[in-house]
């Protein structure tokens, strides 16, 4: 399964890319930039074989609470991935959010309770602040009634 999962995602990072070439020619774009976009936006999955090694019951070995929790805590760790590497999580994030949310992300990947408790507050509140950032009112300042 390891040395498969690497040959299926090949296909979207360089240098073979054969998926993210034929996206570039179907949009138009430039060949290389789409490779790269592809592959930083991979970089996350790359993570996910190994978390399988520690974490069984991502693909279905062992009881069915450490499956479920497993996959939703894994899930959830590797949004929090892709929002650092690309910079947008429920909105722009500066440096620092990224590195919050990074932070949060690898605790909710890594197998163990305490750390997914810690992962789930962190990413928990970067959604909340993320989402009253987007919310608050955008204005010059001035009341107007």
């Amino acid at each position: 399964m390891f040395i498969f999962y690497f040959a299926v995602i090949s296909m979207i990072t360089p240098p073979v890319a054969l998926a993210s070439y034929a996206a570039a020619s179907i949009s138009e774009s430039a060949i290389w930039e789409t490779g790269w976009l592809a592959f930083k936006m991979a970089i996350p999955g790359f993570l996910v074989p190994y978390v399988i090694i520690y974490n069984p019951g991502l693909i279905l070995e062992g009881p069915l609470w450490d499956t479920v929790w497993g996959t939703f805590t894994t899930l959830v760790g590797i949004l929090g991935l892709v929002g650092t590497v690309v910079g947008f999580f429920f909105g722009q994030l500066s440096l620092l959010k990224r590195f919050i949310l990074l932070v949060g992300a690898v605790f909710l990947i890594v197998p163990e309770l305490v750390t997914d408790l810690f992962g789930m507050a962190i990413v928990g509140g970067m959604v909340v602040t993320q989402v009253r950032q987007r919310s608050a009112p955008r204005g010059n300042g001035r009341d107007k009634r």
